[in-house]
């Protein structure tokens, strides 16, 4: 692989856009889409910080005799240190701000949650009204776990 398909290779695998990776490297869309196809070469300084975002060496990127296994075994390795690294992010913050951060996740589903269940209670006494109206003995419910 040349190093236009290995950075497609790459901005493909994690899942972005042209537009995110240009922006990062400071280029226009244009330029970097040109470095994909290999219509043009990126300068040392940008080969540099895409082997940075990417975590991958300037080696791999510069050089074709890298297969494409040997290419996905890299991808991996490199996407098992960005998870660690996350895990390293993860535990040394501070206990409090993870709580908090829960706290907000579980307020945010907790009320989607209360809606869901207002909801179904509020159709529940539907159907007890309209058995009623209907004189029918709501006993029958019974064999309805929602109920």
């Amino acid at each position: 692989m040349n190093i236009g398909e290995k950075i497609k290779y790459l901005r493909e695998s994690n899942h972005l856009n042209q537009s995110k990776i240009a922006d990062y490297l400071g280029v226009k869309i244009n330029t970097y889409s040109q470095y994909e196809n290999n219509l043009r070469s990126p300068n040392y300084n940008t080969v540099k910080k895409i082997s940075e975002y990417y975590k991958v060496t300037i080696d791999y990127l510069l050089d074709e005799k890298f297969d494409d296994s040997f290419a996905f075994i890299d991808f991996l390795l490199n996407r098992i240190k960005m998870t660690t690294l996350k895990i390293v992010k993860l535990l040394a913050t501070p206990k409090e701000e993870v709580l908090k951060w829960s706290q907000e996740k579980y307020a945010k589903y907790s009320i989607t949650i209360r809606a869901e269940y207002d909801s179904l209670k509020e159709q529940q006494d539907m159907v007890k009204s309209a058995l009623s109206l209907l004189e029918i003995d709501d006993s029958i419910l019974q064999d309805y776990p929602i109920f």
